[in-house]
């Protein structure tokens, strides 16, 4: 649909009544409820040889008022931008204004409003009344797409169905963004057309949408504001559907550990909904005990927040279902989705999409129970229902045919399986990098029918090429049973090599406690049948069994290592190689740590022991580093941890500003001809001096120019004030944690230092942080300090660097002190991603080679 003009009208009307040629709309019959609001250009309007009685201002007015008749959705006032601004706000959360009322925004709608933005997003913000659900809008929206289809296909085309909901909001994005005014409310209309993509399976879209909301609030508020924090948390959502599901995992965990520290109470939903989508994640890599721990958590903040009735209460409950269920606890499972689908239809009806979706779920739940007239009868309610959203949206359909051909097979109904799934394999949006969780499940049951009839090599074939194709890191719950079938098939088969090469499917899914990864070479046949035997027992819903079996064996799943880095585990893997004696890896059975469960690591130290904990990111440290943190702690027992002074880790950055061991440094901006060359010095003062204007600055919310650039000293001293460092302040958070301009010119700072001997600006006399928070990135701590405090029982919703640096020296009043002496120098947060666009990683290598290696 184009943008509305002042050419085009506007048709307020019940859906069907639309269809009706030459007939007038009673105000009277019509009343608030289900309303489709449609935007016709005036002139395809004439085209279509009928003739629409549009209603009079008098019967728009109606005895009734505008509140109580279906003829006030057309008023004027519904067009302002201010009322639709505040309905977004109620929607999405307040954010506060970033610039004041008399900014000219009421003289530009009076004036211009009426030719950017139809009434429709006014009511389509007044529909939806529960946080996180869009009911109202998607009925509308199906109710059209089944009247359209009683449409001529010329009529059809007109009404440009595909652009419902969107045209209107990406018009209001661009009028508050032509307004100049509250700069927040052009990303909130676009956050809510995120959110409608999302809900009609557009994944693609979403993505770009959500993506661009992410980096337009985080320029705008910061990325740690509750809203940015929110927009990130939505746009990791893509990564599930793209089979990335430990890179998701991964950044919810550090999106809900951000949002927990600083999310009004007002808005603690927000991080409720991060929960339950790291939840997903956590049942979507089979980590069944820990997604039910983050699902619960998540459970207990919506009902305490929107209640036991909210979309967001009952979303949780349907997916602790589906991890009750494949952990095989089927009719508990299902009486919790009876009652979810129940609830939500004395909300809204049978016709609820979100009731529909739970039918889709409780047929598959009756499949697994052989209740076949209860199965189809639930599948086939959820797939008719889902049907008028094609072809637009393909994924909405995906799912329940994907549950009806399990269910066909399964019954003994192949016929009407491989008819379903030539349907789904004529999908063109099937090999999109967002329909490939899809994919596997399509090509899967495929594969199986295909065998089924006899044509053994044609389901192999499918099988070995689907996971030829596929990255490891891709795997998926599919996936595994992909590698179950597919080695059952190849020993049915039994040509030669056969056996082999179904053994040869389960290499890396089981390591050795001595090992760090699985390694290139191929697993011993002993993992190998142990693999195979484990995942057998997970399909089986006995995941507990499975991770018993592996303990027994001395094994643990190979994703349990705390990174998927081939290159990381690899170098890990040569140090404890080199020196077994003083190196050793230690193994913690179960899922990968995070930051709620790195309690377990620390529940394995060895008492009587002084450990030093060093993060992989500490790119240096000075010679007696180690050394000094240590004799801090031995000489002065009553600290409970001692830490090293380091770089980049806030609070220091302003206390080593203000001793002047910062100094002035800019980024080039061109492409130097140096990239040409081989460059191999770490020393900036090989470099050239920066070259500029006198007034320059670099705000913190700049990206970087471009990828391995350098920073170059400013030789005038007084221009210090105008660099990022300069916004450094004595907080744990703000621009020392967030900025990687900041943390470049600290970094660059500490290499001049390094060069001209001058470590000693950083250091200072021992350091009380009196209760404050400082990063656990390099200290020393008495192994029996932390285990005297029962670490078995630290809370869930503490993470261990809450516990270390802040809880248990108030509870147990001792102190928390930095070694001002030891030095290093850690690399970066994950706000500082700019870090990754310098040179300095390069530098640091260089340095290491120069000096130590």
């Amino acid at each position: 649909m184009s943008t509305p003009s002042t050419a085009q009208l506007q048709l307020v009307a019940p859906a069907a009544r639309l269809a009706e040629p030459g007939t007038a709309w009673d105000p009277k019959v019509d009343t608030l409820g289900k309303v489709a609001v449609i935007v016709i250009d005036a002139e395809c309007h004439r085209g279509l040889g009928h003739s629409y009685r549009l209603p009079t201002e008098e019967q728009l007015m109606g005895p009734g008022g505008e509140n109580d008749r279906i003829e006030g959705v057309t008023f004027s006032l519904y067009a302002e931008p201010d009322r639709i601004g505040r309905r977004l706000r109620t929607n999405v959360g307040d954010a506060g204004e970033t610039e004041g009322p008399d900014s000219g925004f009421y003289a530009y709608a009076a004036r211009y409003w009426h030719i950017h933005l139809s009434r429709f997003a006014y009511w389509a913000e007044y529909s939806c009344v529960d946080i996180g659900d869009f009911q109202n809008i998607r009925s509308a929206l199906l109710e059209l797409a089944k009247w359209s289809r009683r449409l001529p296909r010329t009529m059809r085309t007109l009404l440009h169905l595909d652009d419902y909901f969107e045209t209107s909001y990406k018009t209001l994005n661009q009028a508050y963004k032509e307004a100049n005014c509250d700069k927040v409310l052009e990303w909130l209309a676009l956050m809510r057309l995120g959110f409608y993509l999302y809900d009609t399976g557009r994944i693609a879209e979403m993505k770009k949408i959500r993506v661009q909301v992410a980096n337009g609030l985080s320029s705008l508020l910061g990325p740690r504001h509750s809203l940015t924090l929110r927009a990130r948390s939505d746009a990791v959502y893509a990564l599930l559907f793209e089979g990335e599901v430990e890179k998701a995992h991964s950044l919810y965990v550090n999106i809900a550990n951000d949002q927990k520290s600083i999310t009004p109470n007002i808005e603690l939903h927000n991080l409720f909904f991060t929960l339950l989508h790291q939840g997903q994640a956590e049942f979507l890599m089979g980590r069944n005990a820990e997604a039910l721990e983050t699902l619960v958590s998540a459970l207990n903040g919506f009902r305490n927040t929107l209640g036991p009735k909210s979309y967001g209460f009952l979303a949780t409950q349907l997916w602790i279902a589906l991890v009750n269920a494949s952990l095989g606890h089927l009719e508990q499972s299902l009486n919790t989705m009876k009652y979810v689908r129940k609830t939500r239809e004395e909300q809204y009806g049978p016709d609820d999409s979100f009731a529909v979706t739970t039918c889709i779920f409780i047929g598959d739940l009756y499949r697994i129970l052989r209740k076949k007239e209860d199965a189809l009868a639930n599948l086939g309610r959820g797939l008719r229902y889902r049907r008028p959203f094609e072809p637009t949206c393909q994924l909405l359909t995906l799912d329940p045919a994907i549950n009806l051909v399990m269910a066909y097979r399964d019954f003994g109904m192949n016929d009407k399986a491989e008819a379903l799934v030539d349907e789904l394999n004529a999908y063109d949006k099937l090999e999109g990098e967002d329909y490939f969780v899809r994919l596997c499940q399509v090509k899967y049951f495929e594969s199986l029918l295909l065998f089924d009839s006899g044509e053994t090599n044609r389901a192999i074939n499918l099988l070995q090429d689907l996971l030829n194709k596929t990255d490891r890191k891709q795997n998926n719950r599919t996936l595994l049973w992909v590698r179950l079938d597919l080695a059952f098939m190849l020993r049915y088969r039994r040509r030669e090599g056969d056996d082999d090469a179904a053994v040869s499917l389960f290499h890396g899914i089981v390591t050795e406690a001595r090992h760090a990864s699985p390694g290139s070479e191929p697993d011993p046949p002993r993992l190998l049948e142990i693999a195979e035997k484990a995942l057998r027992l997970v399909r089986a819903g006995n995941a507990r069994g499975a991770k018993l079996f592996l303990g027994i064996e001395g094994l643990s799943w190979a994703r349990d290592i705390n990174t998927s880095n081939e290159d990381d585990l690899r170098y890990l893997h040569e140090i404890i190689e080199r020196n077994p004696a003083v190196h050793r890896k230690l193994l913690i059975p179960g899922e990968k740590l995070q930051t709620y469960t790195y309690y377990k690591a620390w529940q394995r130290l060895d008492r009587g022991k002084y450990y030093v904990k060093i993060d992989d990111d500490i790119v240096w440290m000075a010679d007696d580093a180690i050394p000094r943190i240590v004799m801090r702690k031995l000489q002065h027992p009553e600290d409970l941890v001692v830490s090293a002074n380091i770089i980049n880790n806030p609070p220091l950055g302003f206390m080593h500003y203000h001793m002047g061991a910062l100094h002035p440094y800019f980024p080039e901006i061109d492409f130097p001809d140096y990239q040409e060359k081989a460059q191999t010095s770490w020393k900036p003062s090989q470099d050239p001096s920066w070259d500029g204007l006198a007034n320059y600055t670099w705000p913190l919310d700049r990206p970087a120019p471009h990828q391995n650039h350098r920073w170059l000293r400013v030789e005038d001293e007084n221009m210090m004030s105008q660099t990022p460092a300069a916004q450094l302040k004595y907080e744990v958070w703000g621009p020392s944690y967030e900025s990687w301009a900041i943390a470049a010119q600290m970094h660059y700072s500490l290499l001049e230092n390094i060069e001209s001997d001058k470590l000693d600006l950083y250091k200072f006399d021992s350091w009380d942080m009196h209760g404050d928070r400082i990063r656990i990135n390099f200290m020393c701590f008495y192994a029996d300090d932390i285990l005297d405090t029962e670490v078995e029982k630290w809370p869930r919703d503490r993470g261990d660097e809450d516990m270390v640096v802040l809880d248990l020296p108030k509870k147990l009043n001792r102190s928390i002190t930095v070694e001002g002496t030891a030095l290093g120098a850690h690399f970066q947060y994950w706000d500082q991603g700019g870090l990754s666009d310098t040179d300095l990683l390069s530098r640091y290598q260089w340095l290491a080679d120069e000096r130590a290696c």
